[in-house]
């Protein structure tokens, strides 16, 4: 089992159906929309930079529901006009960014200097618009249009409990589904995930609020977690993991020395392409896992992008296929690797997490007789 591609840096064509109000076409060739510009003025106003998974969740709650989302800064004394142009320049040029992308971008002036924030959202799956609040009693509804080149289209959710579970899609023909789901009171994490060239791959992360009030505050089922003081990135990386699991009664993950090995093999992998893949030159994750010698009943990696541990760690835990490989006490063992990449402004991490189920001894060795 191999979770989908997921990233989060610091999930149209003509006559599109993502509405993009505000809409107008800069020198990027980038359409801007209001809802980003309303996010990136939310973001320079905060007391301190917020986190991308923060700006994400306040992005969520005006209505944004694109899987990928890109946050830059920039402070000088230089013309506001200016200082958003520098920051366009890390910008994806046409052809390699996602079918939808849109921005937005706010500044502001405080003692002679201007700090600007520029928002970039994108993702591959259309969809008509939806409701992200609905009221208790009836069905969260969403028609969408899988990609050119996706099939293994499935729907999953994390309830209010925080338990996960997977729904079932209506097929209405051709590329066409849709996704019906009686939900009760509370705040669920709805994905939709399909599998294309280069993997699974999440197209759809977002929450949906059950008669409640829509907010960019993290779910209960989240839960506290703090980097512990010392250890390097990797066991900074499994110590979360291990606090998300002891808080809800699981053992540990004990380290895996060929696990890891693999995932610093994959996240370095990861880094030198900037995309995400479960496969590579060398073959899937399990190939790799058993050219290191690793004998193993089942296994599941993660992959991610984000701009640091804890970052990573929270877009992990939010998506329900992801946090179902992190929670499973089918693994036991585990391997993490992490790879730095310079990124527009700083740098930006790609994790690779290997989870394993070791066999018994017994059938260890039968498999290597």
């Amino acid at each position: 089992m191999y979770g989908p591609a997921l990233f989060f840096a610091c999930a149209l064509a003509a006559a599109p159906l993502y509405k993009t109000p505000g809409y107008n076409s800069m020198s990027t060739d980038i359409p801007t929309d209001a809802r980003l510009k309303e996010g990136a003025a939310w973001a320079i106003n905060q007391k301190q930079i917020p986190s991308v998974l923060k700006v994400r969740w306040q992005l969520n709650s005006l209505g944004i529901s694109l899987s990928d989302i890109n946050v830059y800064y920039q402070s000088a004394a230089a013309k506001q006009e200016d200082i958003i142009r520098e920051l366009q320049t890390a910008l994806p040029e046409r052809g390699q960014r996602p079918p939808i992308t849109i921005q937005g971008s706010a500044c502001k002036h405080q003692g002679g200097i201007n700090t600007c924030a520029l928002i970039v959202a994108s993702g591959e799956l259309l969809h008509e618009p939806f409701a992200m609040q609905i009221a208790a009693g009836k069905p969260f509804s969403m028609r969408f249009y899988l990609p050119k080149g996706f099939k293994k289209q499935e729907i999953w959710l994390i309830a209010p409990s925080g338990k996960i579970a997977q729904k079932s899609l209506i097929h209405t023909g051709g590329d066409t589904y849709i996704a019906n789901l009686p939900l009760t009171t509370g705040r669920y994490q709805v994905e939709i995930m399909a599998t294309g060239p280069k993997g699974p791959k999440v197209l759809l992360n977002v929450p949906i609020f059950v008669n409640i009030p829509v907010t960019n505050t993290a779910p209960a089922w989240l839960g506290q977690a703090n980097l512990p003081p010392t250890g390097d990135e990797e066991e900074k990386l499994l110590y979360l993991i291990n606090m998300s699991r002891r808080a809800l009664g699981l053992k540990d993950l004990k380290y895996n020395a060929k696990a890891a090995k693999v995932a610093r093999i994959r996240a370095m992998e990861l880094a030198k392409s900037g995309e995400l893949s479960h496969t590579s030159a060398r073959g899937t994750p399990a190939d790799l896992l058993q050219e290191e010698g690793a004998v193993f009943g089942s296994m599941a990696e993660n992959i991610a992008h984000a701009a640091d541990i804890l970052s990573a760690h929270y877009l992990l835990m939010t998506s329900p296929l992801h946090r179902y490989a992190i929670l499973n006490p089918l693994y036991t063992q585990a391997g993490m690797g992490i790879a730095h990449r310079p990124g527009a402004r700083g740098s930006e991490i790609f994790v690779a997490q290997e989870f394993i189920q070791p066999l018994p001894e017994s059938q260890t060795e039968a498999q290597q007789k």
